[in-house]
């Protein structure tokens, strides 16, 4: 942590990170300050990632017991298990999260992130 920085970054999302990369990539110094959401803001953790994941599944569900062509009914519906639907969806979360925002960060020789400010 350093006393001084040439930027002060509030939010932990995208617009942040894109931020605070092109501050470490110039070599000047920045801190981030992010409260609330996980690092990857509202995208990654409860916004597109995890609804379109959940919407890929729904759809695979629905159409997969639905054929439009009478040769690929075999007469069975799918299953569905939300709960596996849930806990893939946050594999998926915290996977992006983790290589996109927080193994970013960590990289970055320049900038500092404090949480829960």
């Amino acid at each position: 942590m350093s006393d001084s920085y040439d930027l002060v970054i509030i939010g932990g999302g995208a617009a942040a990170f894109a931020a605070a990369t092109k501050a470490n990539d110039l070599g000047k110094s920045a801190l981030t300050i992010n409260k609330g959401l996980p690092p990857g803001g509202t995208c990654v953790n409860v916004g597109c990632v995890p609804s379109k994941h959940l919407l890929a599944v729904g759809a695979e569900h629905y159409y997969g017991s639905r054929p439009r062509f009478e040769a690929n009914s075999n007469g069975h519906a799918t299953t569905f298990d939300i709960k596996t639907a849930i806990e893939q969806k946050w594999e998926v979360v915290t996977a992006l999260r983790h290589k996109n925002y927080v193994n970013v960060q960590e990289s970055q020789e320049h900038v500092d992130l404090i949480e829960g400010l």
